[in-house]
């Protein structure tokens, strides 16, 4: 046992070394000229928001701070509204938010807080930016928090305001392509990929031959000869979702990865690229990639 922990901290080691890193930690590729891409243009704002409001919307009266603020008509009404971002630090931490809200306010004062899943409402430097995504030319709040850790993994919400009757549209731990799969003879690993819809299901092999030599160290393997039949792949949830007009249709996509892991968690072995369209009231997937780590 004391061997096998040995050889499997060596194959971490080792794979960070040749650069077996998972893109969904931030690592994004270069989008085509043809491509736009939404990113946070704003400063994060890190100052504590005041008494009246977080009496007024019933927050909590400790550590809650204005992260970010934009100004844009999200309720469809014609005019801008104010859209705090919010976050509760987790004790002295300036980075780790233990709850996050959002907060609309119209130039009267008039507003409404919007309070996340309580299961995935937290998270380290986390942010948000508008973009439309529903193609009614009124943007949608985009948030991400990553969760921190080895993993990557960033939850993902996205709101629509519209009609002043906030509705949750996207949560990343919902919203996501099923993938499954296992190791297979000679070095290689059958994953499959389901859409939720049915249109894109794909069934393929990825050849690991180029870790053969640390896959026998472990035992997996001898000379090509699986020797823990049924062994799984470990496929991880987003690690980041791009928000990109993809379509060049002046409405916004978004461009998801998402992590596959072989014998262990350093082992990244592909990342799936799923593309998600809003389409009459739901999401549809416009396409599915597998690229290789």
């Amino acid at each position: 046992m004391k061997r096998f922990l040995g050889i499997l901290i060596a194959f971490c080691v080792l794979l960070t070394a040749f650069g077996f890193t998972n893109l969904a930690m931030g690592e994004e590729s270069s989008p085509a000229p043809s491509e736009q891409i939404l990113q946070s243009q704003s400063e994060q704002v890190l100052e504590k928001l005041d008494s009246r409001r977080i009496k007024k919307y019933k927050l909590p009266q400790e550590n809650i701070f204005i992260l970010k603020q934009e100004k844009a008509d999200v309720n469809g009404d014609g005019k801008e509204e104010t859209v705090y971002f919010l976050g509760q630090k987790f004790e002295d931490s300036d980075i780790y938010m233990e709850h996050v809200y959002i907060l609309i306010e119209n130039l009267k004062g008039r507003g409404y807080l919007i309070k996340l899943p309580e299961d995935g409402d937290g998270g380290y430097t986390p942010d948000a930016v508008l973009a439309d995504i529903t193609g009614d030319s009124v943007p949608e709040i985009v948030i991400s928090l990553p969760t921190g850790g080895s993993g990557g993994i960033i939850n993902y919400y996205i709101y629509t305001a519209k009609d002043e009757r906030p509705r949750l549209i996207f949560n990343s731990q919902r919203d996501i392509v099923n993938v499954s799969g296992n190791f297979d003879e000679n070095y290689k690993a059958k994953i499959c990929i389901k859409d939720p819809n049915g249109t894109y299901d794909i069934q393929t092999l990825l050849d690991l031959k180029d870790r053969k030599e640390i896959y026998d160290e472990l035992g997996l393997y001898s000379a090509g000869k699986l020797q823990k039949p049924g062994t799984e792949i470990m496929p991880y949830p987003y690690g980041l979702i791009n928000v990109k007009d993809l379509d060049n249709d002046g409405v916004y996509e978004l461009e998801a990865y998402q992590s596959v892991r072989g014998i262990a968690g350093a082992d990244s072995i592909a990342e799936i690229i799923t593309h998600w369209k809003w389409v009459d009231n739901a999401w549809v997937v416009t396409r599915i990639g597998i690229e290789k780590e």
